[in-house]
């Protein structure tokens, strides 16, 4: 979305009138994993999620 910002102002339109929170806020429904996870897919790095699962796997009888 800051990119998004950036391009906007770049080609000079008019000033946005952003609101608190304007994206992206947390609804309260994830637990800390989930959040470290999502973070890590955010910054491209999901792979890290599938090392950590790997590591968590179990074998059904």
């Amino acid at each position: 979305m800051e990119g998004a910002i950036a391009l906007w102002q770049e080609l000079g339109l008019p000033e946005l009138k952003l609101r608190k929170p304007w994206f992206g806020y947390n609804l309260g429904s994830w637990s800390p994993d989930e959040e470290e996870e999502a973070a890590l897919a955010a910054r491209g790095d999901y792979y890290v999620t599938g090392q950590k699962q790997r590591g968590e796997r179990r074998t059904l009888e």
